[in-house]
């Protein structure tokens, strides 16, 4: 029925619910039903009917979201549906451009150790990558980090004096 539509994403679905670990079968229906909702609710606004393989009607308002934000998406939707009371979140990208940055009160950000990755975007140094990652950091909430490199380490610390 949505064979179509759902082509792209059954294999990390797949991946998705092993690394959930899901062990009862009214835990891995509740995600399926929350994925092909979700998925559904996307595919309308983007103007793609869910019984086509239509790929070509795409609105240029709307584009499809990438596969870390579906996921953030759907993670947001499930412990919206769920009411769960506290959830560990891990970043993809990092920083003030990640999709999981739409949290407004944190109870805490961490920042592991920086790396030179997805630097089109981050930047080229660490500091300037230390400078993105820090946009993670809310106002009045305590921010953590492992030992960084000397450039990176004062970034990540004037960015979180300027919030304290």
């Amino acid at each position: 029925m949505y064979a179509c539509s759902l082509v792209e994403f059954v294999g990390h679905a797949a991946d998705i619910i092993q690394k959930c670990k899901m062990a009862e079968e009214n835990l891995f229906s509740a995600f399926l039903n929350y994925f092909i909702w979700l998925l559904e609710m996307l595919l309308v606004l983007v103007e793609v009917s869910p019984y086509t393989c239509d790929h070509e009607n795409t609105g240029d308002e709307i584009p499809m979201p990438t596969y870390f934000r579906f996921l953030a998406l759907l993670a947001f939707k499930i412990f919206a549906a769920e009411q769960v009371d506290v959830a560990i979140l891990e970043v993809g990208l990092g920083g003030k451009f990640d999709a999981t940055n739409v949290v407004q009160t944190p109870v805490v950000c961490g920042i592991t150790s920086l790396g030179y990755d997805h630097m089109e975007i981050l930047g080229n140094t660490l500091g300037e990558i230390a400078g993105e990652k820090a946009g993670i950091f809310k106002l009045g909430v305590p921010a953590f980090t492992v030992p960084q490199p000397d450039e990176a380490m004062r970034v990540l610390e004037a960015k979180a004096s300027q919030l304290h």
